[in-house]
């Protein structure tokens, strides 16, 4: 998939994962309550990544997991191609790729802090 593919994705398909738990709303709001919890930790960890490659690489791995948990399509899918990116060849820039899960993680934060204010 290619960036622009990925942006036809959507930044956060609930209807998706709320099937995968049998739509259960109440499990769908605690997993995304953990993700919330999650988020400062999980950019303050690339952060401190973003100088070492081998490093970066399971920081990706673990920020693509978290946003395919709850959905985040765009970001799970833009995080995972740069981390592959990285493990193929490791031309890519790390800094770069870090930037861009942080921004994932933060598109993500905001899109499921608005679908629980709208779904209490």
């Amino acid at each position: 998939m290619t960036e622009g593919e990925n942006m036809s994705l959507p930044i956060l398909d609930v209807v998706r994962v709320m099937r995968d738990m049998n739509d259960d709303g109440e499990i769908y709001r605690e997993v995304a309550t953990v993700f919330l919890e999650d988020t400062r930790p999980q950019r303050e960890r690339l952060e401190r990544v973003a100088g070492d490659p081998a490093a970066a690489i399971v920081a990706l791995h673990e920020v693509a997991n978290s946003l395919g948990i709850i959905g985040a399509l765009r970001g799970e899918q833009a995080v995972r191609q740069a981390e592959h990116r990285l493990f193929d060849s490791g031309s890519v820039d790390v800094h770069g790729a870090v930037r861009l899960a942080i921004e994932a993680l933060a598109e993500a934060e905001v899109a499921l802090t608005a679908w629980l204010r709208a779904h209490p």
